[in-house]
């Protein structure tokens, strides 16, 4: 796309041979940078680049993944203390999307991307302004420009015991989030979490909950908030003075859940018991219920692996 845009006459490409300076007189400024001549460029470009240039505010541009990010490729890799020793006054730093800042003999900035692409790229988005006083004092100021905001919300359910209850508490938390910036509409994954006696009813019931929680939206305002999706990372609450008294029962069940994770036959046995279940349920029911997908697929294994933890917490309730 890029080779088709007619750029601006004030926009200057840097050399890909070198390192080069571009000086701006009037303003004293010193950009020093070098483009890239592949993508896949590896080599630290940063040890090239040419020593400050006295009497001028010296910026340093550089697209590198500097001491390593695992979410980038290693592009012109180099280190903090490497940019600090260059001796400029900043250093303009491109390729990682997440905002970072340091400071000591140089000011050092990612300003982040300008808009968060997918749900891995969650909160305020934007540039930075940066200010330079007669002294040479740098000051940075973030600028949120993102028009769209993604948002991992996580949402605590210890203290509730019914899916209505972890919906209400998905709402609140959803109107909590548009307290800040709330002009900027989100699209949303909601995880929840906590060790819950709500864990074993949740089992099955994400297409639900997901339901219950699009209403909740529709309340606060559709033209606010999308649903990307709802995750429940939810665990078992295990009252622990009901547990002891029946240690040894939950032990040796838990035994037995463990083996049947692996046996062979016992697996078999099921997977012919549901699919008979299976072949006769509605195609929306199937599709509504991942754990039912599991048996289609034949991995039986994995749902008595989800399916134990929820027993246990309903035996431990004595339910």
């Amino acid at each position: 796309m890029t080779k088709k845009l007619d750029l601006p006459d004030n926009v200057r490409c840097f050399g890909t041979q070198k390192a080069e300076v571009i000086k701006l007189e009037d303003l004293r400024v010193a950009l020093h940078g070098r483009s890239f001549k592949v993508k896949e460029t590896t080599d630290n470009l940063a040890a090239g680049y040419q020593a400050p240039i006295p009497g001028y505010y010296n910026i340093g541009v550089l697209h590198t993944a500097l001491e390593g990010y695992a979410a980038h490729a290693s592009y012109a890799p180099c280190t903090l203390a490497e940019l600090h020793t260059k001796g400029y006054q900043y250093w303009a730093l491109g390729h990682v999307h997440e905002f970072a800042q340091w400071n000591g003999p140089s000011t050092i900035v990612f300003p982040g991307n300008l808009q968060g692409r997918n749900v891995r790229e969650t909160g305020r988005r934007g540039a930075v302004l940066v200010t330079v006083d007669d002294a040479g004092g740098t000051t940075v100021e973030r600028l949120y420009v993102d028009v769209l905001r993604w948002e991992a919300l996580t949402v605590d359910a210890s203290e509730c015991s019914s899916l209505l209850e972890v919906s209400r508490q998905v709402g609140g938390s959803l109107e909590d989030l548009l307290e800040n910036d709330p002009q900027v509409p989100r699209a949303v994954r909601v995880i929840v979490t906590g060790r819950s006696k709500v864990h074993g009813e949740l089992f099955g019931l994400e297409a639900q909950l997901r339901s219950e929680v699009l209403g909740r939206i529709a309340a606060i305002g559709n033209e606010r908030l999308w649903l990307e999706k709802v995750k429940l990372e939810t665990e078992a609450f295990i009252d622990t003075a009901a547990a002891e008294a029946r240690f040894d029962a939950f032990a040796d069940l838990q035994e037995i859940l463990l083996e049947a994770e692996e046996d062979p036959e016992f697996l078999k046995q099921l997977q012919d018991d549901l699919a008979q279940f299976v072949a006769k349920a509605p195609l929306d029911l199937l599709a509504s219920v991942p754990a039912l997908q599991s048996v289609r697929n034949g991995d039986v294994g994995a749902l008595v692996k989800a399916v134990s933890p929820g027993l246990l917490a309903h035996l431990a309730q004595g339910e």
